[in-house]
């Protein structure tokens, strides 16, 4: 029984709460699995799922906190921007976790490796039907910790999960720290299962816009010349019918 076996657990904070519903919806319809969802937030609680609040604390000892409240070996670890549009049925992760328990794996990844660069991949199939090829994926990569959806042997994320950390973190840091081989990776998987529904804003500094307007009134108003002309040059062409 897979509600025996995993935990689907959702890392989330207050300010993002605005994804949460189609979130939910995406997750209900696509990745119906019968067992618990955990979301791990701050203050705010999403209806109709068990929501962890430990307050404004970093994110890493947030979710340290809240898998102290999972009773599951492997979690099924997520971002609420993971809107999914593909069918992860009980029959194929049923297999991902018949592999994990055999291998007794520290985490399993279930999307590829690489970025999806056709933003609109989700208006085609919604078949999803990987093949369990699976591969190790070496200590010496520099994601061998990814936050791609995976299945992640609780202990594992806590070894190398520390207080302070932010997603990113735990992403380098702990890829640097990473020793395990029992990392996988299933690479019959060729598109995204979900679409990743926000990207990082940047943010700009009031003297990174200064340099931007200053190259963009060049831009308009001279040429790249290393000189500019004279006041009254354009009159004089005017009047003795020349061009430059």
């Amino acid at each position: 029984m897979i509600n025996k076996d995993l935990t689907i657990f959702v890392s989330t904070c207050d300010s993002y709460s605005d994804l949460w519903i189609p979130f939910s919806k995406c997750l209900e319809k696509y990745v119906d699995l019968g067992c618990e969802v955990i979301f791990v937030s701050e203050s705010k609680k999403i209806d109709g799922y068990h929501t962890v609040t430990p307050g404004f604390l970093s994110w890493g000892e947030r979710n340290l906190i809240a898998l102290n409240e999972v009773k599951t070996k492997y979690v099924f670890w997520l971002f609420e921007d993971y809107f999914f549009f593909k069918n992860i049925s009980q029959v194929v992760m049923g297999e991902f976790l018949k592999f994990a328990k055999e291998k007794d794996i520290d985490r399993l990844q279930i999307s590829p490796n690489w970025q999806n660069k056709n933003i609109y991949s989700f208006l085609e199939t919604k078949n999803f039907n990987p093949k369990f090829e699976f591969t190790l994926i070496p200590s010496s990569n520099n994601y061998s910790v990814s936050m791609q959806p995976s299945i992640w042997n609780k202990g594992y994320i806590k070894s190398l999960l520390k207080n302070d950390y932010s997603p990113w973190d735990f992403e380098i840091k702990g890829s640097i720290m990473n020793t395990s081989k029992k990392v996988y990776i299933d690479s019959s998987i060729t598109d995204y299962p979900y679409f990743n529904a926000v990207r990082k804003k940047n943010v700009i500094s009031i003297l990174r816009f200064i340099k931007k307007l200053d190259r963009l009134i060049e831009k308009i108003f001279y040429s790249k010349k290393p000189y500019k002309y004279s006041r009254g040059l354009k009159k004089l062409l005017e009047q003795e019918n020349l061009d430059l």
